[in-house]
């Protein structure tokens, strides 16, 4: 299997991450579940029917194509790959191989747990708009309960997170803790009794495109959120930026999506980084050249954003300040978090910076702008995001 992402599949606005999505439909294509080769013979026909006809079609359907042909390319690679090895070394001792890779991980998460002996911890973190994240964390040095009991219902809007959001915030929690390098597996949850119930970290999906809940925050901006709070409940780090600031751009012709970078939340050992992703995100972004040649936009400043760290024994990390001008007439979106409520720090430490955006127009004017907007740019108008710094570590 291969998991990759498409940066374009339709939706209402381009990007395909609405800022005020309500319903999946809204977010683009959704594919079921189907064939794109049976019987050893492709069968792309089904895929491009559903890019190209649904009710938000893609505005870039034969890069989806090609995309998923790469992907498909992967595959087959590694299926060869693995039917060398398996062919050198014998069946049964790639099984057992690959089962040591789980134990390793699972070995490895029961340490981290004895090291944290007895726990018992409750810690809330809320979204921008009061979305309210809550765990109870539970250890007997044993194993470890993760509780999201008490979290807020179904978010009205896109902030909704599928399971499979927090599995993969507590995996990362217990590769932090473990302190070890080693490949990142499902042996890591096997000492972790994971609870949530029904809320917008769980949210229901009744196959229903047009009433099942909007997710594309949830996968960039919650995920964040989540992470966050798992930092907070073990004394990990200060919080970091706790956002992805998703910037999107387009026409009816593309769509063009970035996340940008700020800082990181300072530890017990050291200070936190500027301009740096963390935690659920490490994309890079694209090059000035290749942004400025591909697409009708120039940009005009992308620079640390000084200062905006939280202060503390070990500093937060700054963030960004990124400004993008518009050539043509386009349509723009962000979602991002902590325009509210500061990145924490920790025992003492300073909270980092609130991020902001907004928006320069060609006749001087100047338009704050929400976490969460959709608007227009006319040739010479001018985007501006500044990213949040990361909370600082311990009294100064």
């Amino acid at each position: 299997a291969v998991r990759a992402h498409h940066a374009e599949i339709g939706g209402s606005r381009p990007g395909s991450t609405p800022p005020f999505s309500a319903r999946l439909e809204e977010e683009g294509v959704i594919i079921p579940p189907m064939h794109l080769v049976r019987g050893g013979i492709e069968c792309f026909e089904g895929i491009r029917r559903a890019l190209n006809e649904s009710l938000f079609p893609s505005r870039r359907s034969e890069e989806n194509i090609a995309d998923l042909r790469a992907q498909l390319s992967s595959v087959r690679h590694g299926c060869s790959r693995l039917t060398e090895l398996a062919g050198s070394i014998g069946s049964d001792a790639y099984i057992d191989l690959a089962d040591g890779v789980r134990v390793r991980a699972m070995n490895a998460a029961r340490r981290a747990i004895h090291s944290i002996g007895d726990l018992d911890t409750i810690v809330e973190q809320r979204l921008d708009d009061g979305t309210l994240i809550r765990l109870h964390a539970l250890s007997d040095g044993e194993r470890l309960s993760l509780d999201f009991s008490g979290t807020s219902p179904r978010h009205p809007m896109n902030f909704n997170a599928p399971l499979a959001i927090t599995l993969g915030a507590t995996v990362y929690l217990m590769r932090v803790l473990a302190h070890e390098t080693l490949p990142m597996n499902e042996g890591l949850l096997e000492p972790i009794d994971l609870h949530v119930p029904e809320c917008f970290l769980n949210p229901s999906f009744t196959g229903d495109p047009h009433q099942d809940p909007a997710v594309c925050a949830g996968n960039t901006e919650t995920s964040q959120r989540v992470t966050d709070t798992l930092m907070l409940a073990f004394g990990l780090a200060a919080c970091s930026q706790g956002t992805m600031n998703n910037l999107l751009f387009g026409d009816d012709s593309f769509g063009y999506y970035e996340t940008i970078a700020g800082g990181s939340g300072a530890t017990k050992r050291s200070d936190g980084t500027h301009a740096v992703h963390t935690h659920m995100t490490n994309t890079r972004i694209t090059d000035p050249e290749t942004l400025e040649s591909r697409y009708p936009v120039m940009l005009r400043r992308f620079e640390i954003r000084r200062g905006s760290g939280g202060e503390g024994l070990r500093r937060g990390g700054d963030g960004v300040i990124r400004s993008i001008q518009a050539r043509k007439p386009l349509e723009f979106s962000f979602i991002g978090q902590h325009r509210k409520e500061r990145p924490y720090g920790l025992h003492g430490g300073g909270a980092g910076v609130c991020g902001r955006q907004y928006v320069e127009r060609a006749d001087g004017s100047v338009h704050e702008l929400s976490g969460s907007e959709e608007f227009s740019l006319e040739p010479g108008d001018i985007i501006t995001i500044e990213t949040p710094g990361g909370g600082g570590w311990g009294s100064a």
